[in-house]
């Protein structure tokens, strides 16, 4: 059965996947405001990597997902209003 790790915002997420060898949901990506520092999505594969080495695993970059919040409604006008009044909130 496929398992997958969650990975919000600090790279304990992907360590995790790659301590078990398991797939990566990477729901939020941190940033790194610094210049010309690594990609944020480069430096959590490489945390990846190093996990599952040292744990005698293995992470394979097709089972690492993006995710990103979606919402659906009936009409699009329903969804901004659905929107105003949840940001309201």
């Amino acid at each position: 059965m496929p398992i997958a790790v969650a990975s919000v915002q600090s790279p304990a997420g992907v360590a995790l996947a790659g301590k078990y060898g398991a797939a990566v949901l990477t729901i939020t990506v941190p940033r790194d405001p610094s210049p010309g520092s690594e990609s944020e999505l480069q430096y959590l594969w490489s945390v990846a990597e190093e996990s599952a080495e040292e744990h005698g695993q293995e992470v394979r970059r097709d089972d690492w997902r993006l995710v990103v919040p979606v919402h659906l409604a009936e009409s699009r006008k329903e969804a901004r209003e659905q929107a105003r009044l949840g940001a309201g909130r």
